[in-house]
């Protein structure tokens, strides 16, 4: 295999692995913006959240996934939580920077937590930074792995709104799967129900928890339901507008990524120009074109002749 091959063959993998962290991370996001309130007590015991602060963060300067204030032992925190699919040694590192920063942000103490929906290996808290036999800094967070949760335990209680997560769950049977799916049915209405099962749905699929021969089982049940909801106007029209705002935003992360690797020092300049871009087919052409950029110069222009949003409306 020649360089460009092997070149080639890795972007392609790295993109097929940001798709595929980017569909657990929208449904665990849009899982969080439903049913956060009911969620964050089973994850963090005695918290209670008082208000998300996603939409009032910076994202050019924080890029922590899901952020509460919340109120913990009496007092106000603010609660980060961080979605992990894969082994990442980098992750404390960038825990520790998401947790400074939301410090400084908010002024308040920080409870930082990571939850791991497949089995992998865990990188184990505490992070240390060590200087010979002295510790630096000594930075503790929270490893929640879902595989070591038990997910009878959930359906004995009726805990519905952990139940997307009981895929990924020990003892996460066929029959206890179908009774929980036919609890959210009694429960959420069909719009309600269509975003629960897709969520349900994406775990299922990467789940090693049950054989394929299971899944499959799951899935055949789940076709009982898929025939409630075809032919819904508004299912499909939602299908539809998630789809685009995935694909959106899977080719604005690989554009970005194309910049960071090939040339860094633009990477703060791209993240504006790139951010804006609501064209898919603008921003397939910009990654080929970062790619195959000579130079800093190159792409620097390249960027600068990106259509403004007010152009692409």
């Amino acid at each position: 295999m020649t360089r460009v091959q092997k070149g080639s063959a890795r972007r392609k993998s790295r993109g097929q692995q940001n798709k595929s962290q980017q569909l657990y991370d929208n449904a665990l996001k849009a899982l969080m913006e439903d049913h956060a309130a009911e969620i964050i007590p089973e994850f963090v015991p005695e918290a209670a959240m008082v208000i998300e602060q996603n939409n009032e963060i910076k994202r050019e300067n924080i890029r922590a996934d899901l952020v509460y204030l919340v109120e913990y032992q009496g007092q106000l925190h603010v609660l980060n939580m961080e979605l992990q699919t894969d082994r990442d040694s980098n992750m404390a590192a960038r825990m520790l920077k998401y947790h400074v920063e939301l410090h400084l942000a908010y002024q308040l103490p920080v409870i930082s937590v990571v939850l791991y929906l497949f089995e992998t290996s865990i990188v184990a808290s505490p992070y240390k930074e060590v200087s010979g036999d002295e510790n630096l800094l000594i930075f503790h967070y929270r490893v929640i792995a879902l595989w070591t949760l038990d997910a009878e335990e959930y359906v004995k209680k009726r805990i519905v709104c952990m139940y997307t997560f009981l895929r990924g769950m020990k003892r996460a049977t066929v029959p206890l799967l179908i009774q929980a799916m036919d609890e959210m049915r009694q429960r959420y209405t069909l719009s309600q129900l269509a975003r629960h099962l897709s969520r349900f749905k994406t775990i299922l699929q990467r789940s090693n928890m049950l054989s394929e021969e299971d899944k499959q089982r799951v899935e055949d049940h789940m076709q009982v339901y898929d025939s409630l909801l075809d032919g819904q106007p508004w299912f499909e029209q939602r299908l539809a507008k998630k789809a685009a705002e995935s694909e959106l935003q899977v080719l604005q992360q690989l554009a970005l990524e194309a910049v960071d690797e090939q040339f860094p020092p633009l990477a703060e300049f791209a993240r504006e120009k790139i951010t804006s871009i609501r064209q898919p087919d603008v921003l397939r052409l910009l990654v080929k074109q970062i790619y195959k950029a000579p130079d800093e110069a190159t792409a620097r222009w390249l960027l600068n002749t990106l259509p403004s949003q007010s152009d692409t409306k």
